[in-house]
């Protein structure tokens, strides 16, 4: 699927917590029915605070109207079928070498009924909560990616069900190291 740029906490915090980081960058991929579907919402205008006058004289604003409309349909039939891909990729080197740095974490919908996108949104932060809850970690507000080390966190939600791969590799012509 294309892959849009969007904004993300990452952009912000990783040049200033990781030495060295000089460009982040942050993609989302989506159908293109539903990317489709929020341009013509954008584009229409019901993505919109500012309040309308509607015919009666009552005043209402676009996004509320909208998501009042959404809140009614039905949800999907059947067991949730998505899968949620979350991959970050870093160049840069290691040991004096080039290097390129692919860690993937694949979501799939849980046997519970919990679709692939809500479960990896809620499995890292679950794992952290327990874990400040039994005095791992520093209170306080912190990026994610200073607030736990980081090869420790990818174990527990690889123990929750999460698939991991990381993989470290020399850029092209030159080996491989895993």
């Amino acid at each position: 699927m294309p892959a849009f740029y969007t904004l993300h906490s990452e952009l912000a915090t990783l040049p200033r917590t990781i030495p060295g980081v000089r460009d982040v960058r942050w993609r989302l991929a989506l159908p293109p029915a539903v990317h489709e579907g929020f341009r013509l919402f954008v584009e229409a205008g019901l993505a919109s605070e500012e309040p309308v006058a509607l015919p009666d004289g009552t005043r209402v604003g676009p996004r509320d109207a909208l998501l009042a409309v959404l809140a009614r349909l039905p949800g999907p039939e059947g067991p949730p079928r998505d899968v949620e891909v979350l991959d970050v990729v870093a160049e840069g080197s290691m040991g004096g070498s080039p290097a390129r740095f692919l860690a993937r974490c694949t979501f799939r919908p849980q046997p519970e009924g919990i679709g692939a996108g809500p479960f990896g949104t809620a499995v890292p932060i679950a794992t952290a909560a327990r874990w400040l809850a039994g005095g791992r970690g520093q209170p306080g507000v912190r990026p994610p990616e200073t607030a736990f080390p980081a090869g420790q966190l990818l174990d527990a939600v690889a123990a929750e069900g999460v698939e991991v791969t990381v993989s470290v590799e020399e850029r092209p012509g030159r080996g491989s190291a895993e």
